[in-house]
């Protein structure tokens, strides 16, 4: 689920939209996330780089309840050359 939008794309950024239809209540909004977690960690297992942020939809995303953004880091010298723009402190390639 998580894994072949992050192959297709060059940064290894995808961003999921969850429709507002999966999410009217508390307790929808609950099982959702818990799907993206358990699948999350699925995928984690097999690829340790990534990494996954669940917020609201918000202006950016209109029509999303929910957004799932989900990154492959690939670390070099502290920085990652799939495009994120964080760094990190490090002494090895990883």
């Amino acid at each position: 689920m998580m894994l072949a939008p992050v192959d297709r794309s060059p940064d290894r950024l995808a961003i999921l939209e969850v429709p507002p239809d999966l999410v009217r209540t508390n307790a929808e909004a609950d099982a959702n996330e818990a799907i993206v977690r358990r699948e999350f960690n699925r995928a984690k297992q097999e690829r340790p780089g990534l990494v996954v942020l669940i917020e609201s939809g918000g202006e950016d995303f209109p029509n999303a309840a929910l957004i799932v953004a989900v990154h492959e880091h690939k670390w070099v010298g502290g920085r990652c050359v799939n495009g994120w723009p964080d760094t990190r402190i490090c002494d090895t390639t990883d």
